[in-house]
C-alpha cells in the first residue's frame, strides 16, 4: 500500500488535534513538524518523556513518523546564530528515534543575511562548499553517533546551478539525500539515486 502522508507544520493546532485532523483527512503517514500548541519542543526543551508523547500520539491515531522536520540554515552566515541553528538540529537528531523516526531533515542553507531562501554568491564557491561540508560532516556524525540517519535536501545553496555545490564526498549511511526530484542531487558525487 502506498503511503500518503503530510507535514505536521500545516496544522497548527494541540498535538491530539493536529494527529486527529490529519488522519480524518486520509494520510497514514507524517512528516513531523515540532511546533504544537500544547507541547514545548524547542531548543532545550526536547525530553525523551515529551518525545515519546509525541509519537505515541500519532501512533495512536495510525500515523507513523517517517522523518522529523529539522529544516534550518546550517551555514547561516551569522556564526552564533549558526552555532543556534546547528545546535538545535543535533538535539532533534540525538532524540529522533524516541520522536519516532530515525531520519531528520534538513537543508544546506545559504549565506545570504537576509534570507533563508535566497542564492548568496558564496554558495558557489570552494570555501562555502568546504564550510557547509564540515557543517554535514558533522550533522552525519551525530546522527551515527545516536542511531539516526541525516536526509539533506537542497536549500538555497543546492538549487538549480548550484547542485554541484550540494554533492560532495560524504559517503555515509548516516547521511543521504532525500529520494524526489525536487530534492535529488545533480552532482557529479551523486548516483543515480540522489545519494553520494
Amino acid at each position: 500500500m502506498m503511503q500518503v502522508g503530510i507535514f505536521t507544520g500545516y496544522f497548527p493546532y494541540g498535538l491530539e488535534e493536529t494527529a486527529k485532523k490529519i488522519k480524518g483527512l486520509g494520510f497514514n503517514t507524517v512528516q513531523l513538524d515540532l511546533h504544537f500548541k500544547d507541547v514545548d519542543l524547542s531548543a532545550g526543551q526536547i525530553t525523551k518523556e515529551k518525545a515519546k508523547k509525541v509519537r505515541d500520539t500519532f501512533r495512536d491515531h495510525e500515523l507513523p513518523i517517517c522523518c522529523v522536520s529539522g529544516y534550518t540554515n546550517i551555514i547561516h552566515p551569522d556564526k552564533a546564530e549558526r552555532e543556534k541553528r546547528v545546535g538545535y538540529l543535533k538535539e532533534i537528531i540525538r532524540n529522533a528515534r524516541d520522536l519516532g523516526s530515525p531520519y531528520v531533515i534538513s537543508e544546506t542553507g545559504t549565506y545570504d543575511t537576509e534570507s533563508d531562501w535566497v542564492h548568496h554568491p558564496k554558495n558557489k564557491t570552494e570555501e562555502g562548499f568546504e564550510e557547509c561540508r564540515k557543517v554535514i560532516a558533522d550533522l552525519a556524525q551525530t546522527a551515527y553517533d545516536h542511531g539516526a540517519t541525516f536526509l539533506l535536501g537542497r536549500g538555497a545553496a543546492g538549487q538549480g546551478s548550484e547542485a554541484p555545490f550540494f554533492g560532495g564526498p560524504h559517503n555515509s549511511p548516516w547521511l543521504r539525500s532525500p529520494l524526489n526530484q525536487g530534492c535529488r542531487s545533480r552532482s557529479p558525487h551523486a548516483g543515480p539515486d540522489g545519494r553520494w
